[in-house]
């Protein structure tokens, strides 16, 4: 009888918890797992370097020619966009992002002097012009998270896209007052393709919030002023490449 009883309570202790842990995992089989894709909105601004100029020799007036000489090597000015999409984890140390983006600069002011009959001792008239830019683009990054530091992430930037170039006001000052500007090169608009590609450092200050630094070399296109109605031919001032190096501060919020 002491026996049959002791069998009913090890009997019953084992139903209860084979009871228990089919509840248990049934409960847990209802729980979604956290998703590894979070939507994502990056606010950037920082300064560009860029190259905006270069010499160049126009025949406006077949056979004479001009020169055209560059005072810039490089200008700074105020990069401001916006980047939307999302980020995708693979693993705990690495994800990735991908999206579309936008960028405003401000003007560039491209200057030098005119070398008439493209000889240096004709050196009479001094040129500049503006230039507007802004671009629509493709790009993400590869981030990576430091074992010791998990809220560093270090990472690789790109994007392709394409960049809207605007040459306008051209205008030309003679250093000699008896030599006459020649009728200024027309206002162009340009479209061209543009990329570029950079590293970072981005810090979670939170779950949802990301502040980072990064450096980007990137290509802006092509700009070109349209022709003058003075000349013969339709040559005028061009750049094929806009070649800039930016400082970028970012701002990230994942959704």
């Amino acid at each position: 009888m002491i026996f049959n009883g002791m069998k009913g309570v090890v009997f019953n202790a084992l139903a209860l918890s084979i009871i228990s842990q089919a509840a248990s995992a049934g409960t847990m089989g209802n729980v979604a797992p956290t998703s590894s894709i979070h939507p994502l909105l990056t606010f950037t601004i920082g300064p560009d370097f860029v190259k905006a100029g270069r010499e160049q020799t126009l025949s406006l007036l077949p056979p004479f020619e001009n020169h055209y000489t560059n005072d810039n090597t490089y200008q700074t000015v105020l990069d401001v966009g916006g980047f939307l999409g999302f980020e995708y984890a693979f693993s705990n140390q690495f994800s990735t992002q991908l999206g579309v983006s936008g960028y405003y600069d401000s003007n560039l002011n491209t200057k030098g002097n005119v070398w008439q009959f493209a000889l240096p001792i004709f050196d009479n008239l001094t040129y500049k012009f503006k230039i507007q830019h802004a671009r629509v683009m493709v790009g993400g990054k590869v981030l990576s998270a430091l074992s010791s530091f998990t809220s560093l992430h270090p990472y690789f930037s790109w994007e392709v896209g394409a960049a809207f170039n605007r040459a306008l006001n051209y205008e030309e000052t003679p250093i000699v007052p008896t030599v006459l500007p020649t009728t200024p090169f027309a206002d162009h608009t340009q479209t061209s393709f543009a990329y570029g590609v950079g590293v970072g450092l981005d810090y979670n200050v939170s779950k949802q919030i990301r502040v980072g630094v990064g450096y980007q070399f990137a290509d802006f296109g092509s700009v070109s002023l349209g022709p003058t109605p003075a000349a013969l031919t339709n040559q005028s001032l061009s750049i094929p490449h806009l070649y800039t190096n930016q400082l970028r501060f970012q701002l990230t919020y994942l959704i």
